[in-house]
């Protein structure tokens, strides 16, 4: 039962091909090609430097009306990512390598159906779920393979002010190879109140069911964000978020043994001054209440957007048990936006918030990122992660350096 969502949305996409698109008009077809070399090494450590030059091959369908519905839309993307023959690096199969999280694959990642009315939608199928800042749930696009969700939803902004998302999940698709999607039964319920530019207020709900990779968890938060426009070149941002998670309690027996009872907190200021902005934030991902159990954890999150790009710390707080202590983020950003490009760095102080050691080491992240206005779609980025280790035995006890080089195209035909 809990794939015919999904198999409603392939069956009338593959009807219609056989009636040579007789069942859907309004077509739209898209797609992306996106090349990239990525190289990674942890300093003086036994695995060789990894390098890789992986593409990610994107096409989609869209039919504005499907079966002669005029508010039923249907979508439908397949998406590959191949490595050209490079192995220098372990995607979970070469150990001698150093970690590049980009195997060769091939995944049909969305296929949905659509009902809309005016202000709203429901959404039946595999999609992605990019929900507020994707602390929680985003698709993690950084991976070549996106990170996709089969879901049931419901999004309504009916009245202006208030975006209501609510999903119910039945199976998640992460950026490593599988098969097929992994089992869940999961609630999301996200609630954007955004009265003024300067006053955001999103109260949230996620109650995740365990899987083999995780344990399951409740977690009840709110986000507070805004920007304030001081004159015509200043304004001014701030971000507050508070979050507590426990042991899941509604959607299968609880594990009395483990208790989470960690908490989150993240607290931010930024200005931007004509082309020029600075962000200073602090966050963390609190350790249990019993020091047996893992702490706070986000395993749906767009994850290489937070804690560093060198994605140290992916596996402390993805739910898979290495969160025993805590983990804070102290970090500054910097950028500057301009004709010629955006240049982003940004520096991190990672540190525990328990144990006799506690620090978890510092990193810098730099970026330059070009959009071409005479090329529509076409992006290119360069990148680059410095981590510094901190104390052994709590972090990574090696030093860490990547780069990346990426062109990105995306086109609609």
């Amino acid at each position: 039962m809990k794939y015919i969502l999904l198999s409603m949305a392939a069956l009338s996409f593959s009807e219609a091909m056989a009636n040579e698109f007789t069942l859907l008009d309004g077509l739209n077809f898209s797609g992306e090609i996106r090349p990239r070399y990525e190289a990674a090494r942890e300093v003086d450590n036994g695995p060789r430097m990894a390098q890789a030059f992986t593409a990610r091959t994107t096409l989609a369908i869209e039919a504005k009306k499907t079966v002669d519905v005029v508010n039923l839309s249907s979508y439908i993307e397949f998406s590959a990512v191949n490595n050209f023959g490079y192995t220098d690096y372990n995607a979970g199969d070469n150990p001698a390598y150093d970690v590049i999280d980009d195997p060769q694959q091939y995944r049909l990642t969305q296929v949905y159906m659509d009902f809309t009315t005016d202000e709203s939608y429901v959404r039946a199928g595999r999609q992605i779920l990019n929900i507020d800042n994707e602390r929680f749930f985003g698709s993690n696009n950084w991976r070549q393979m996106f990170q996709t969700f089969d879901a049931f939803s419901i999004v309504d902004n009916s009245y202006k002010p208030l975006l209501i998302t609510a999903s119910y999940i039945f199976g998640t698709n992460g950026i490593n190879v599988q098969e097929n999607a992994q089992s869940t039964s999961s609630l999301v319920l996200n609630m954007a109140y955004k009265p003024k530019k300067y006053l955001h207020v999103t109260p949230y709900v996620y109650m995740l069911a365990s899987t083999p990779t995780f344990l399951g968890s409740d977690t009840y938060g709110i986000r507070f964000d805004g920007d304030m426009d001081i004159n015509s070149d200043l304004s001014l941002h701030y971000d507050f978020s508070y979050a507590k998670q426990s042991n899941a309690s509604l959607l299968y027996s609880v594990d009395e043994s483990s208790k989470i009872d960690a908490s989150y907190y993240s607290v931010g200021f930024g200005s931007r001054y004509k082309n020029i902005y600075a962000m200073i934030k602090y966050e963390s991902l609190g350790k249990a209440e019993n020091e047996s159990a893992d702490g706070f954890s986000t395993p749906y999150a767009s994850l290489h957007d937070f804690n560093g790009w060198a994605d140290i710390f992916v596996t402390r707080i993805d739910g898979s048990g290495n969160n025993k202590n805590g983990l804070s983020d102290a970090n500054i950003e910097l950028g500057y936006n301009a004709s010629v490009g955006d240049f982003i760095a940004r520096y991190h102080s990672f540190s525990a918030e328990s144990g006799e050691k506690n620090n978890l080491g510092n990193e810098i992240d730099i970026a330059y990122i070009k959009e071409f206005d005479s090329i529509n779609g076409f992006t290119t980025t360069l990148k680059g992660a410095y981590y510094k280790k901190g104390d052994s035995g709590i972090g990574s006890d090696f030093d860490v350096e990547k780069v990346w080089v990426q062109l990105d195209y995306k086109f609609t035909i």
